[in-house]
């Protein structure tokens, strides 16, 4: 099966495709796993808007996997679900900032953890471009 040029210069390298793909996956269960506890065990409405927020990150973040899985879809498709995660992340956490009585550990785990997981998507994405 050949590729074009375009597809080969994106591909992550065989060698490496364990890797990404082991961090996709990490970071995609680790964000649904937050968005359902903070949804699960949440109080207040922006605690429930913030975990909805973190469930539909990790649902975007399932597809990147998905695509990096089989090696198809456009190479701009893990790029976008990396900012998608990182901006998620922001939000996440300026959502539950603007309610009363939150704690600082809330805030920075509902945005940290997005946030870190888009980072390090990211590396990746454009590493594997150098590549």
């Amino acid at each position: 099966m050949s590729t074009s040029p375009i597809q080969r210069h994106h591909a992550v390298p065989a060698s490496h495709r364990g890797v990404v793909l082991a961090v996709w996956a990490v970071a995609t269960l680790a964000v649904a796993v937050l968005g359902w506890l903070v949804l699960a065990l949440s109080e207040r409405g922006g605690d429930r808007l913030a975990g909805g927020l973190l469930l539909l990150a990790a649902a975007v973040a399932a597809v990147a996997t998905v695509a990096q899985a089989r090696a198809a879809g456009p190479a701009w498709v893990p790029a976008v679900a990396s900012a998608g995660l990182v901006l998620d992340g922001l939000f996440a956490g300026a959502v539950m900032l603007s309610a009363e009585n939150v704690f600082a550990s809330d805030v920075l785990l509902a945005g940290g953890v997005p946030v870190l997981a888009g980072v390090v998507t990211a590396g990746l994405v454009l590493r594997s471009r150098r590549a």
